[in-house]
Formats: structure tokens, C-alpha cells, sequence
């Protein structure tokens, strides 16, 4: 069921109590989904700004949860929505790739004590450090690329030198350029695949 389909059980005096602070529960799921915030913290959260505990609740305790809970939740929409159209307007004028700025923004918008209490995100405020940039990793793919090559090429000849009998066919000196090309080629395709992105 979705948030809205929660949300209106939790609305229907006709339900029992217990059946309606389950829906809520479940909204406060819905939200964490969205949110990215683990559930018993939500929860934790929402008892003490409420002061209420969502597992026994009265009727209006429900009614005022769960108000606070779709404040919340449109806000962060609306966020997303705004970050949404941003980059789409970004994507017409050719800015395909997020800034480091744009990253911690929408890390923010996920994080609802920044809307509750205008706290910042602890993720957006140390960002996981990168240590290399894509333009140095693509250089790294390269440079085994090349090296890769260069080995693979030196495997070849030894192997052309060993058919046209320069190379007795007992030595086996071209098994190690063989093997350290081909895996250098196969690394920094891969490389150049997933971090050049």
C-alpha cells in the first residue's frame, strides 16, 4: 500500500484504533524509504518532537502525527521536485554531471531532521573522501592499458619468435608477459568501464 492509501486509513474513524496506528506506523515506513532515515530512529525522532509514542496512541495524538508526518513529507517532495527541474534545465544547457555541491544539496533534501530543525546532514557536512578524480583514474586505465599492451605485444613476439624456431620450445618465457598483458588489458578496460564514467 502507499503512503496515501496509509494515510487514509489512518483518516477512517470507522477503522479500530490499533489498525489505524499501524497505518501510521507504516507511513512513517514510507517516509523513511524516501528519507533514507532508519526506522526506529524515525520513530524515536517523532516521539520526542511529538511526545507521543506511535505504538499506543489516542485519536487525536493519530490525527496530529500524522499532519506532522505529511508536512514533512511534501516538504521533502517539493525539494526533490525543485532539484528535479534544476536538472533538467541543467541537462538542456549540456551540464550532464552533478557538482560536489549538487551532491551534498540532494543529500540534504533526504534528510529530515535538516527540514525539522534546518541541521545539516552529517554525510553532507564530511563528504566520504575521494581520492582520486575520474580524470586520474582514467589516466591510471590508460597507463595499464598501455603497459598491458606493451606486455601483450612482447608475449606475441616470443611467441612468433618460438614458431619460427629463433626460440627453443622448452623455454616458457612467454607465459609471464602473456598473462601480466592480458590482465593489464582486462583491468584498465574495467577501470575505464565503471570509474570513467
Amino acid at each position: 500500500m502507499s503512503f496515501n492509501g496509509s494515510a487514509r486509513h489512518v483518516r477512517n474513524p470507522a477503522l479500530p484504533l490499533p489498525l489505524r496506528a499501524m497505518a501510521l506506523r507504516s507511513c512513517v515506513m514510507r517516509l523513511c524509504r524516501l528519507t533514507g532515515e532508519r526506522y526506529t530512529h524515525a520513530l524515536a525522532r517523532y516521539a520526542d518532537t511529538l511526545g507521543i509514542d506511535l505504538t499506543n496512541v489516542t485519536e487525536q495524538e493519530l490525527l496530529t502525527a500524522l499532519a506532522r508526518i505529511e508536512s514533512e513529507r511534501n516538504q521533502i517532495l517539493e525539494q526533490v521536485r525543485a532539484f528535479e527541474r534544476k536538472r533538467v534545465r541543467e541537462k538542456l544547457r549540456g551540464k550532464r554531471r552533478l557538482g560536489k555541491a549538487d551532491v551534498v544539496a540532494f543529500r540534504e533534501l533526504r534528510d529530515p531532521t535538516a527540514i525539522a530543525s534546518g541541521l545539516a546532514h552529517p554525510r553532507a557536512q564530511a563528504p566520504r573522501k575521494n581520492y582520486w578524480s575520474t580524470e586520474q583514474w582514467r589516466r591510471f586505465a590508460v597507463s595499464l592499458l598501455a603497459w598491458g599492451g606493451i606486455f601483450f605485444l612482447g608475449a606475441i613476439v616470443v611467441l612468433t619468435c618460438r614458431f619460427l624456431g629463433i626460440i627453443r620450445p622448452e623455454e616458457q618465457s612467454w607465459i609471464i608477459p602473456l598473462v601480466a598483458g592480458g590482465s593489464g588489458l582486462i583491468l584498465g578496460t574495467a577501470i575505464l568501464v565503471f570509474k570513467g564514467r
